[in-house]
């Protein structure tokens, strides 16, 4: 079954990587070239729900192929970003008129350990967030990483930078239930970034932690 939300001009869609295998388009079959069997299922995981997706946004039988670094291309005006985990796909797409980037994390129970922990958040995010993060998941470090993660796939839309770390990244709540990012790297890159966004979010029982780039 696919968890589907569309909402502020994106969809978003969630599934098990055993429920979303629908085969890859003919122009997309090259990804399948020396792909491993959990490679293949992430990739037509992924496509199929980038499909459901912009289906939703009254795109039909979309091809999705694959930039230099791996990243997804998009249909033209459109962007989007495909993430994975050991059991679901997701894919989360919007117009390129109202985003300039998005980006896309799946959150899961894998504990992130002390030493891994310490390097991707601080004492002053975690006493931040956590009033915002609470309502959804007891573990602080692990939703953090996510987010942050879903930032890196966001900003490498815009500015290619890809050796942004997680403590280059603050994350920090705005009000009205927003959370902003502070990054120096990037920052340098584009310059502004205080209209950029990222969110946690459930949709069919998942957590995906979303960014968000306004156009």
């Amino acid at each position: 079954m696919v968890g589907l939300r569309v909402d502020g001009g994106c969809a978003l869609a969630v599934s098990r990587l055993s429920e979303c295998q629908m085969d890859l388009a003919a122009s997309e079959t090259y990804l399948l070239v020396g792909a491993t069997p959990s490679r293949v299922r992430e990739l037509k995981g992924g496509r199929t729900l980038a499909r459901v997706a912009l289906s939703k946004l009254a795109v039909q039988d979309a091809v999705i192929t694959s930039g230099a670094n791996g990243e997804p291309i998009w249909p033209h005006k459109y962007c989007g970003s495909i993430s994975h985990s050991p059991t679901h796909a997701a894919a989360l797409v919007g117009p390129q008129s109202r985003f300039r980037a998005l980006g896309l994390d799946i959150c899961d129970t894998r504990p992130l350990g002390d030493d891994l922990k310490n390097r991707v958040v601080t004492p002053n995010e975690t006493k931040a967030l956590h009033g915002l993060l609470s309502d959804f998941t007891d573990d602080i470090g692990n939703a953090v990483f996510s987010m942050k993660e879903a930032f890196f796939e966001c900003q490498f839309v815009v500015t290619g930078l890809a050796e942004v770390a997680f403590p280059d990244v603050t994350l920090f709540p705005i009000g009205k239930g927003e959370i902003g990012v502070s990054c120096l790297k990037v920052k340098e890159k584009v310059g502004d970034l205080s209209r950029v966004r990222v969110t946690l979010e459930r949709c069919g029982g998942v957590l995906l932690p979303c960014a968000y780039w306004p156009a």
